[in-house]
């Protein structure tokens, strides 16, 4: 038997599948006996979510397709759009999915990441790394044109400086809260002039305005400029089975967003996890420890079908 294919695309990340996480997964994945390659998206490193990175994925898939046959398809965070994206249009070339961290609403998962207050989550701040990325995506409605390449590399900058790499990654760690993204945020907010410096301040918390609202009204004037990021239309024309794995402490995107994935899709299974977070696996107490690895087992048994 052929051995199986997988493309496992990466989410919003500046080192895209050079980041030492992805990395160390995709080699994992291996070990199985899978073809696996990761789906390097330049869009996604640069942080931004453009219509161009669905095409380059579309390509991706055709050549893959052609070589091995039926590919499965596994994405993280934001890259969910384009696992779906591409089942949604290839159903004869994807086989399954495997979704980490997904989002089935764009608002609702910006609104999340920016410490809004969704049904059955407190209103309190939440990752306070995010407002920058969120801000460079809906940079045409907040700034006039010739303040937004500066502001773009700034928040670029920011997001290299701060999110995390992994264990063991020199400064970028994973604690959130030890106040490294205020000095950061300062320090190149120094470099800017005029409304792209207010917006950036304001992006990094240095200021009293809440991001939040400033990017909703911006999504909101964005119109359907961002119609490709809506799953809605896709979900009733993915026909593979689809697995939605999602920590339950997810800071960044809702656990609630991969629920209400799996209820959306002909054959959604929503497997909701206490052992990861967004960026890296969580350690819970004893007494949860057992029924977490319950669903920890139904996860691997995905990825083993994603593999087999």
């Amino acid at each position: 038997m052929d051995a199986a294919s997988v493309l496992v695309i990466p989410g919003l990340h500046f080192l895209g599948v050079e980041d030492p996480r992805f990395a160390r997964f995709v080699s994992i994945l291996r070990t199985t006996g899978a073809r696996v390659e990761g789906l390097d998206l330049p869009e996604l490193r640069a942080l931004t979510l453009l219509p161009s990175m669905l095409e380059t994925a579309s390509a991706a898939l055709e050549r893959h397709h052609r070589a091995h046959g039926p590919v499965a398809l596994m994405s993280i965070s934001f890259g969910s759009i384009v696992a779906l994206t591409l089942a949604a249009r290839h159903p004869d070339k994807v086989s399954r999915l495997v979704l980490f961290g997904g989002y089935h609403d764009l608002q609702t998962a910006f609104c999340f990441a920016l410490g809004g207050a969704i049904p059955g989550f407190p209103a309190e701040l939440r990752d306070p790394l995010n407002a920058p990325a969120v801000f460079l995506n809906l940079v045409d409605e907040l700034l006039p044109a010739s303040d937004r390449p500066a502001f773009a590399r700034a928040a670029r900058t920011f997001c290299e400086r701060t999110w995390s790499r992994g264990p063991g990654q020199g400064e970028h760690g994973d604690d959130k809260r030890d106040g490294r993204h205020l000095r950061v945020g300062a320090e190149l907010a120094e470099t800017l002039d005029g409304p792209a410096r207010d917006l950036f301040r304001t992006a990094c918390r240095l200021d009293a305005r809440d991001p939040l609202p400033i990017a909703m009204d911006a999504l909101a004037r964005a119109g359907s400029r961002f119609a490709f990021l809506d799953p809605g239309p896709l979900l009733t024309q993915v026909r593979c089975p689809v697995a939605c794995v999602h920590g339950r402490d997810d800071d960044v995107i809702p656990f609630t967003e991969s629920e209400a994935l799996a209820r959306a899709l002909r054959h959604g299974e929503a497997l909701i996890t206490g052992l990861y977070g967004h960026t890296g696996n969580r350690h819970p107490g004893p007494g949860k420890l057992a029924r977490e690895l319950v669903t920890m087992v139904r996860v691997l048994d995905a990825l083993a079908r994603l593999t087999g």
